[in-house]
């Protein structure tokens, strides 16, 4: 029987291609900043697009509460009465149209006093403006940054659905406007209308 063959080892297969070239790992300088420069612009952009939502969500609570100040501002003007209670024509006979007349546009009590439970007619409120207070005249630090604005308008022309102040005639017809300005710079306005529920062209025998 014959002896199997030895086989030979050639020791050169076991070596490496490039014996002196290390094998690579990690990452090389220039792949570092890459992904630092795309890591970096992801974060601004999701620090962007969180940045708006927060302004989204804030915008309308401040929206809100200034609704609400304007409703509570156009509720307590809407309250007072239209003529000053010292020569009014619903409550007094014989009164001249100038007398009428400067009862309706009466502000003696607002150009003395910031407290508003002492205005008695609605006219005393035109071209109110100031931080928010209670109507005795106290500011609310809570609600420093908010402003409020009031006109009244009644001049000749205005209407209200059939009815119109006449150029002649003491006015019927005011129309309250409430500006309220939030901490954002945003402007909330709320208007309404109020009546005399007097009618003028029957005081005067001979009309206005």
């Amino acid at each position: 029987m014959k002896p199997l063959p030895m086989l030979k080892s050639n020791s050169s297969s076991l070596l490496p291609a490039h014996p002196n070239k290390r094998l690579q790992t990690g990452l090389t300088l220039i792949e570092l900043i890459i992904a630092i420069v795309i890591i970096s612009i992801a974060a601004v952009a999701i620090s962007a697009t969180l940045g708006r939502q927060v302004l989204f969500n804030v915008d309308p609570m401040l929206q809100s509460q200034a609704q609400l100040l304007a409703r509570s501002y156009l509720q307590e003007v809407s309250s007072k009465a239209f003529f000053d209670p010292s020569n009014d024509p619903r409550l007094q006979s014989g009164l001249t149209q100038a007398e009428v007349s400067a009862a309706l546009l009466d502000q003696s009590q607002s150009a003395s006093s910031n407290n508003r439970s002492t205005w008695d007619n609605l006219y005393e409120y035109h071209d109110y403006s100031d931080n928010i207070r209670d109507i005795n005249g106290n500011l609310i630090t809570e609600l420093a940054a908010y402003q409020v604005a009031i006109d009244i308008d009644v001049s000749a022309g205005l209407t209200l659905d059939t009815l119109s102040n006449s150029s002649t005639c003491p006015a019927t017809i005011a129309r309250i406007d409430i500006s309220v300005t939030d901490p954002s710079n945003q402007v909330t306005r709320l208007s309404g209308y109020r009546t005399a529920y007097w009618d003028e062209s029957t005081y005067w025998a001979g009309g206005c």
